[in-house]
């Protein structure tokens, strides 16, 4: 298969081709020798490489050059401009540069295993390794040709240069941009030493009657389960966790287009998840994508269209033995705009079977926990009530500590914290919570009740509450 870098063969070892070479080289020179000091200059130089490398350009929009010059012209102050055309520019032309000798050392400790589909990463990748990705990303040169074929997402900025143009009345595109340009002004000053891993986990397909079964016979008891209506995934505080990304099936969704939701903020600050787009095709609904090490560079404020970069962020989460931050991000898509549909029982299974896959953790210990929060809910149109529910017991039959939920503020999880409460105080399991989710489900689907699962719950509460008022009656009345 052809492979997915912009590099050529060379026997054992790989190289740039020679024209490709000869512009990034003027590039890392600065403007005296490259004469790009302008976003029109800057595509031009673009076009160029693609050309010596012999990719078509139907994938370049005539508006990722109006993108790229009304950014770098009228929309970045020209002092932070001229700083990045003189400085940061050239750095990552460098950095571009060591691309061949880089992947030649991976591939030689026995790190990388090629860059096919069917092979793809090893775990662990460095973070200097990632920054020339990430550079040839920004300057377009990856094949794109046969990524459709390999159910792979788009990696060059082409797109994300031509939004910039058209929603040029949209703040959120240009501070996307800012964070990707202070991510590579921050590695340029000082490269990052560290790793990073990307794992694919995958669930063994099993007959739908045994999977049902497993479910609804758990006597796994639920964890710990703390809502909070302030703070976010990202910032986490209280212990190690697993740190839910509220996927689209395609890594990143519109980080590298004009998606602006929890996922694409995410790969803004954290670019090195961007990396991932490279090589992970689309999931599976027995799938997941594990990112471990992901180093946070920006802080920002706001959400969609109120998205904005507030400045630099130094991530001092501690490196575990692999050099990788203490930082685990788990992407889970969920149902798109499922409707009513949702409430079947197969979706309500596939739901909790995507989270349970994505809460399985072979590395950390019995203390790693999940934070998440309404995954699914916004642009999905997922029920709020009912997918925090499944990822209770999607969480808990996967041995995790505790799950941290994040409301943002909800109003739709006005009463998560009440009904948790009295579960927990039940002593219920994950058997109990998923035959209870499967039964309103299919009273749902069949227009029998019309009301949400937690309003629905409180005539189940109160018998619940009495059936164990009695039991204890007549355990006391017995041992008389």
């Amino acid at each position: 298969m052809k492979t997915l870098l912009p590099l050529r063969s060379s026997g054992s070892s790989y190289e740039w081709a020679v024209g490709v070479q000869r512009v990034l080289a003027d590039l890392s020179r600065g403007p005296a020798a490259s004469r790009v000091k302008s976003g029109e200059n800057l595509f031009d130089c673009i076009l160029e490489m693609r050309h010596e490398t012999g990719m078509q350009d139907y994938a370049m929009p005539e508006n990722a050059s109006r993108g790229l010059d009304l950014f770098f012209g009228k929309l970045l102050p020209q002092n932070l401009a001229r700083e990045f055309f003189h400085t940061t520019l050239p750095s990552m032309a460098k950095l571009a540069l060591d691309l061949p000798n880089l992947l030649d050392e991976h591939v030689s400790k026995g790190q990388l295993y090629g860059f096919g589909v069917e092979s793809g990463f090893s775990p662990f990748v460095f973070q200097e390794f990632i920054a020339c990705l990430l550079t040839c990303s920004f300057l377009c040169l990856f094949p794109s040709q046969d990524r459709d074929k390999y159910n792979l997402p788009g990696i060059n900025l082409n797109k994300f240069y031509a939004l910039v143009f058209k929603n040029h009345d949209r703040a959120s595109q240009q501070h996307k941009m800012l964070c990707l340009l202070h991510y590579f002004e921050r590695v340029c000053q000082g490269m990052p030493q560290g790793m990073v891993s990307y794992e694919r986990k995958v669930l063994l397909p099993w007959q739908t009657s045994d999977i049902l079964r497993f479910w609804s016979t758990s006597r796994v008891p639920l964890c710990k389960f703390q809502v909070s209506a302030t703070g976010d995934i990202s910032n986490h505080i209280g212990g190690e966790a697993l740190e839910v990304d509220f996927a689209n099936k395609y890594l990143g969704g519109g980080a590298l287009r004009a998606g602006c939701v929890q996922e694409e903020i995410r790969f803004m600050t954290n670019p090195e998840l961007i990396a991932g787009m490279l090589f992970l095709p689309m999931m599976e609904d027995n799938e997941s994508i594990e990112i471990f090490g992901a180093e946070c560079y920006s802080k920002y404020e706001g959400y969609g269209k109120s998205f904005t970069f507030v400045g630099d962020h130094q991530d001092e989460r501690p490196r575990d033995q692999w050099g990788r931050r203490m930082t685990r991000i788990v992407a889970i898509d969920a149902l798109a705009r499922p409707g009513a549909q949702q409430y079947k029982s197969v979706l309500i299974l596939r739901e909790v079977n995507k989270a349970f896959c994505g809460f399985l953790d072979r590395h950390g210990g019995e203390d790693v926990g999940v934070a998440t929060g309404n995954w699914g809910c916004g642009a999905f149109g997922g029920d709020l009530e009912l997918k925090s529910l499944i990822q209770w017991l999607a969480a808990s039959q996967a041995g995790r500590a505790y799950v941290k939920y994040y409301t943002f503020a909800d109003p739709r999880a006005q009463r998560l914290e009440e009904i948790v409460e009295w579960m927990s105080r039940e002593s219920w399991t994950v058997g109990d919570l998923w035959n209870i989710l499967l039964d309103y489900g299919s009273k749902r689907e069949a227009g029998v009740i019309d009301c949400g699962l937690f309003e629905w719950l409180r005539p189940v509460t109160g018998l619940r509450a009495l059936f164990s008022q009695l039991t204890s009656i007549f355990s006391r009345r017995s041992s008389v």
